[in-house]
Parts: C-alpha cells; structure tokens; sequence
C-alpha cells in the first residue's frame, strides 16, 4: 500500500468536533457520539512528513470490545476537508492494519506508508479516516499535515 492509501477517508464534518494537538499533529475526532470509537491520541511522523520517505500514523484508539474485523475508507483532499480529493480507498481493516489484529480494548494501531517523490509539496493536505469495526462501530479521524522536499 503505498501514500494513496494514507491519502484518504469517509468525510464526516457534519458532527460538531473538538480539534485536539499532539506532537504537532492537528487532528479530531468526528464519530458520532455514544457509538463511535475514540481515538485518545494520533501521531503523524515524521512531521512535517518527507516525500521519497515513509509516513507513519500511530492512533491509541478508546474502545470496549477488540476489534476483530470490519471495513476503512480513507480519503485524501487538498486545501481543505471539502477541496479536490486526491484519494478515496475503501479497503478491509484486515488490509489496513495487516497483523494488527485483533486490535484489543484500548488498543494502538499503526498505518505506514510511503510518500512517492512525485508528491506536490509545501502544499496543506486534509485527510479522513474511517475504521468500522464487525459491530458497526465507528472510529473517524479527521487530520492535516504538510509535505515537504526530500531531504
């Protein structure tokens, strides 16, 4: 799987979130309410991220149950949440989190990917992640980050 993939997801702004800052990562929660899995806490490095580099996205996920299987989408735009969309990649969890599951309760899971060279840089991109669990519960992850030159 290579940057597509981390350029993507299941646009959900129409719930009010709280935007949160982790170690320079600009992300929010967007599941709705009661049903959603939370993600406590979401890393992007290397920040900014590099092309011609891996990126890694690490979520600490605040979850009940394990997640044993369910489906992602993830999507990429540019500018803003709503601006041209670079990416959308519908994908199982089984393809997303390969050998990470089951994600246990309270559980962290990595996605990694690597940024081609022929990535448009300086540029402020928007994603969106959905991970659906087998119960139809909902991690949404809104997030931006910024790519720069390889160094």
């Amino acid at each position: 799987m290579k940057f597509p993939i981390l350029l993507a997801l299941h646009l959900l702004i129409a719930i009010s979130c709280s935007i949160t800052s982790s170690e320079g990562t600009n992300w929010l929660n967007c599941g709705v309410e009661g049903v959603a899995i939370i993600a406590k806490t979401v890393t992007i490095s290397p920040t900014p991220v590099i092309r011609g580099k891996n990126m890694t996205m690490t979520i600490t996920l605040m979850n009940t149950d394990s997640i044993i299987s369910g489906e992602s989408n993830l999507r990429i735009s540019l500018l803003s949440p709503e601006g041209p969309i670079l990416y959308n990649h519908n994908a199982p969890l089984s393809e997303l989190l390969t050998g990470q599951l089951p994600v246990p309760p309270d559980g962290t899971v990595r996605l990694e990917h690597f940024i081609p060279l022929l990535t448009p840089v300086n540029l402020e991109y928007f994603g969106t992640l959905s991970l659906i669990d087998q119960d139809k519960r909902e991690a949404c992850i809104q997030f931006k980050f910024h790519i720069l030159n390889s160094q």
